[in-house]
């Protein structure tokens, strides 16, 4: 017989997340090795909390033991399948761990329906609770040794990442690994020890902050379409299946208050629900609609601009700089593309790392972009390379506008992190109509030009001969 337990509520909400999340992800690709490990972790949780759901609701003790041995199952591969799913996420090898992680869970496993695990219940957090037997100890080692692997591990790539779409997604998947450790006070409370156990919180927190990086930042690269259809069904999913639950897992305690209209509340919630469900289909309606939206700014501006500098990427500058150039063609005006290139950068990035190179970059384009007229095209070509279109503006005009540009780079130094760093740039120019008419072949020229400022001594500008193929000078940057 099982009663109504208010604490079975929240386990309950997990175990359905979790679940569903599961499902979802394993099905999206079940050939994938990332997907298949997501799924197992996500089962042996929901495992762990069906179980203990239903222990919760336990009307005796030995049904209660029952469901908490049978929980147990779920509770010994928890740390390896986790563990698991972590290496795989970062496509890292760990075997030793791991295979110990999976022989300790199939060595609690036999001795999960014996005394030697849980050797009683007892009545505690508003219903009944497992007391710990001597070989329980393994659970806890495990759960520790996963958990806290996982943390270290995700920190490391995190701070070793140079993509920001990736850094974003190992942010969450750092915040979820965190938010589970705390879990150990259930292993904990078992022992005796004067804790509330919070773990199925924490499962919800591990699930929330990765259901978030899946859904905003497309963790293990799934993009989740949010859809009207969709949105309904959730909706009249909550309508129909939370007057079900009620009956199905209530009927005792509302038998207990309600007598033989026991029945009047999952009729009364149903009508609550279908109330409010037009309601609240149009709410989330909105906000999906809103997300949608969001989602195709954020990839066209992917799609447009540098996530590092802001500044164009490179097909966004073709097509854009191509456009320019027809403008210049058709109305018989100049046009200057200048190539520029960061001196000595590499040397820069091996020795003070990646995340000071990329600071590097940021703060030169700073510098270079706020000195451009609104109309002019600023892109990033390459690793340390950017490209400027310079609208109506003729030889003269760009020579001066280069060299201003290398005196603004190499006058102050960059800081970052406590580090001041010398940086110069080298930059080669090529003109509309004297070096071409066509945006590719401007840009051949600068970058023949740019060569030839790099291999004169850097810090320099040097211009695309006209008629020659000698690049011509110009005065250096110093």
């Amino acid at each position: 017989m099982i009663t109504f337990n208010l604490y079975a509520i929240p386990p309950m909400i997990s175990f359905a997340l979790i679940a569903g999340m599961g499902a979802f992800v394993y099905l999206r690709d079940p050939r994938s090795r990332l997907y298949r490990t997501f799924a197992l972790s996500c089962l042996t949780l929901a495992w762990w909390l069906f179980g203990f759901i239903n222990m919760y609701l336990s009307w005796d003790p030995a049904r209660a033991l029952a469901w908490s041995r049978l929980a147990l199952y779920g509770v010994v591969f928890i740390p390896a399948t986790m563990y698991h799913f972590i290496l795989t996420l970062l496509n890292l090898k760990h075997p030793r761990r791991l295979t110990f992680l999976y022989i300790a869970g199939l060595a609690t496993l036999p001795l999960g329906q014996t005394p030697l695990v849980y050797k009683a219940i007892r009545t505690g957090f508003w219903g009944f609770y497992p007391v710990a037997g001597p070989f329980y100890f393994l659970c806890p080692l495990t759960f520790v040794l996963a958990f806290v692997g996982t943390v270290l591990l995700v920190y490391r790539a995190w701070h070793k990442e140079h993509d920001i779409q990736r850094r974003r997604q190992l942010t969450y998947v750092l915040f979820a690994q965190a938010c589970a450790t705390p879990g150990i006070v259930d292993y904990l409370a078992k022992y005796g020890v004067p804790v509330y156990p919070f773990g199925y919180l924490d499962a919800l927190g591990w699930i929330g902050w990765l259901m978030y990086a899946i859904v905003r930042h497309h963790l293990m690269d799934i993009r989740v379409i949010i859809t009207r259809t969709g949105v309904l069904m959730v909706t009249y999913l909550i309508v129909l299946g939370g007057p079900f639950l009620l009956g199905w897992w209530g009927q005792p305690w509302l038998q207990v208050h309600l007598g033989s209209q026991w029945w009047l509340g999952p009729v009364g919630l149903s009508s609550i629900l279908a109330t409010m469900g037009p309601f609240t289909y149009a709410y989330l309606r909105r906000q999906s609609e809103q997300l949608l939206l969001h989602r195709l700014e954020e990839k066209e501006a992917e799609a447009t601009y540098d996530a590092l500098t802001g500044l164009l990427v490179r097909r966004a500058l073709m097509s854009r700089a191509a456009a320019m150039l027809q403008r210049a063609r058709v109305h018989h005006t100049p046009c200057s593309v200048l190539m520029l290139d960061l001196d000595h950068f590499k040397h820069a990035n091996d020795t003070y790392g990646h995340l000071v190179g990329d600071a590097v970059l940021r703060e030169v384009a700073a510098r270079l972009t706020a000195s451009l007229r609104t109309h002019d095209l600023a892109g990033r070509f390459g690793g340390e390379e950017f490209v400027f279109v310079l609208e109506g503006t003729a030889r003269q005009q760009a020579v001066q506008i280069a060299e201003r540009l290398c005196q603004l780079v190499a006058r102050d130094p960059v800081q970052v992190n406590g580090h001041l760093l010398s940086q110069t740039i080298s930059i080669g120019i090529a003109t509309h109509p004297e070096n071409g008419a066509t945006f590719e072949a401007l840009l051949a020229q600068a970058d023949q030009a740019l060569y030839a400022a790099k291999r004169a001594g850097r810090n320099r500008v040097r211009i695309a001969a006209s008629t020659a193929s000698t690049p011509e000078s110009s005065h250096a940057a110093h």
